[in-house]
């Protein structure tokens, strides 16, 4: 062996020879564990590193080199991860199903300075400069909004500050649009508002409309006392009549002048008047007066009606709503 130089022998059945120095050129053979020094790193079967300690300042390198770690104990495709520099600049953190042939999770750091994961969890107090424009799913705490302390009866102003709201709950407005959010309708349909006696308020009451009953309306019985005119004193009435009046002209017939028919004359139309004058007075009567009686009478009822009126001035017909 030693007058080979720099030669070796392995042997087919048994161990190989320790040499001086075995050529790097020599690919072939596979040579024992036992005989490799302790300072040599060490492959496992499929031609990967097994665990080892790493000195400082260790290096990985390598087109998407990667430093993989594998938690035996771990459970189903939640045992493997990765570190691993991509060739586009970034380095990625990520983890793996236990094949290796996809990627559950990963964390990407670039160089321009940007995380990027498929969520994140933890204490973000010391992120600043967020671009809330960006927000794209949840709603912000509304302890968060304000500079003050919210409360069930306050609404954010545009001072960043909450206050008192303007409109108290239980406020009652009309509207001639269906009532908006935050608001209900109140079912008063129908009816006119009224201020309410002590004790009464949300009490319905009226109606729309009216008839009045005549058959209650009596005039009660009742007589008319004698009547008796003024007594005059004894006296008399004079009374005249004075008139006249002419006969229907008559315009035909013969005047017979000897009564025997012997001589007849004609005679023209002509008529007779005749005149009467007559004055004279009753005879003396005592001093009397005259007296009309008129019975009594009883109660007068009145019968019918009247039809129903309605009680309904002219109106507009709106939406009562309630603040919530």
């Amino acid at each position: 062996m030693n007058g080979k130089g720099t030669g070796y022998v392995r042997s087919t059945v048994g161990e190989p020879s320790v040499v001086p120095t075995i050529p790097l050129t020599d690919t072939s053979g596979i040579l024992p564990d036992n005989r490799l020094t302790s300072n040599v790193a060490l492959k496992n079967i499929d031609n990967n590193f097994v665990a080892q300690t790493l000195a400082g300042n260790s290096w990985i390198k390598g087109v998407n080199s990667a430093l993989y770690f594998n938690d035996t104990a771990g459970p189903v495709d939640k045992k493997m991860w990765r570190i691993i520099s991509y060739s586009d600049g970034s380095i990625h953190l990520e983890s793996l199903v236990d094949n290796l042939t996809a990627v559950l999770a990963r964390f990407s750091f670039t160089r321009t300075g940007f995380l990027y994961a498929p969520a994140f969890a933890g204490d973000g107090s010391n992120l600043t400069s967020l671009n809330a424009s960006a927000l794209a799913t949840g709603t912000v705490p509304i302890g968060r909004l304000g500079t003050n302390a919210p409360a069930a009866d306050t609404f954010l102003r545009g001072d960043n500050t909450w206050a008192p709201a303007g409109i108290p709950s239980g406020l009652i407005v009309m509207s001639l649009a269906p009532c908006p959010v935050g608001w209900t309708r109140i079912a008063w349909d129908g009816y006119f508002l009224r201020g309410a006696y002590p004790g009464t308020v949300n009490t319905a009451g009226g109606a729309a409309s009216h008839s009045h009953t005549l058959g209650n309306l009596q005039i009660p019985g009742h007589t008319h006392p004698t009547a008796t005119t003024t007594m005059s004193p004894e006296h008399a009435h004079g009374f005249g009549i004075h008139a006249y009046f002419d006969s229907q002209n008559d315009s035909a017939g013969l005047l017979n002048v000897d009564g025997g028919n012997s001589g007849n004359m004609s005679r023209g139309p002509h008529n007779h008047r005749t005149q009467i004058d007559f004055d004279s007075a009753t005879g003396n009567g005592g001093a009397h007066d005259h007296r009309v009686d008129v019975p009594g009478v009883g109660a007068i009822g009145v019968v019918g009606g009247m039809d129903a009126a309605s009680n309904l001035p002219p109106y507009v017909d709106v939406y009562y709503c309630q603040k919530n």
